[in-house]
């Protein structure tokens, strides 16, 4: 995977991005209650898959009418990874992206809204 698609604070499966250079990410992880680092190449990295609980844990509530979706502020996103915009007239506008990894939404939401989404991982 390239680096180049990495922010800091971005979440992987390893834990969080505190560091991206060229060819590596420097992660900061919990281990017996400890904060560690360690350096992924690349190659090495394993981003983290969209879900409903990682919704959740970056502040996203299930939509309101349709139980697949879920909304924060106005980004709607699927369970698969559609997102949708809503303006304050209720207009939609779906983008005509698939999100699939954690990072891809948080650099999206951050783009769209210009907040950043922050959770814990769950190491």
């Amino acid at each position: 995977m390239n680096t180049s698609e990495f922010r800091i604070g971005n979440i992987v499966q390893e834990g969080t991005v505190v560091e991206v250079k060229h060819n590596y990410l420097r992660v900061k992880y919990k281990l017996d209650n400890r904060d560690r680092i360690s350096l992924i190449e690349d190659a090495e990295i394993n981003p983290e898959p969209i879900s409903e609980d990682w919704f959740i844990k970056l502040g996203f509530v299930p939509h309101s009418t349709n139980p697949y979706w879920f909304r924060k502020k106005q980004v709607c996103i699927s369970v698969l990874g559609f997102v949708e915009l809503i303006y304050s007239d209720f207009q939609l506008v779906r983008l005509e992206i698939k999100v699939q990894h954690i990072h891809h939404l948080q650099n999206l939401y951050q783009a769209l809204v210009g907040e950043e989404l922050v959770a814990e991982p769950a190491r």
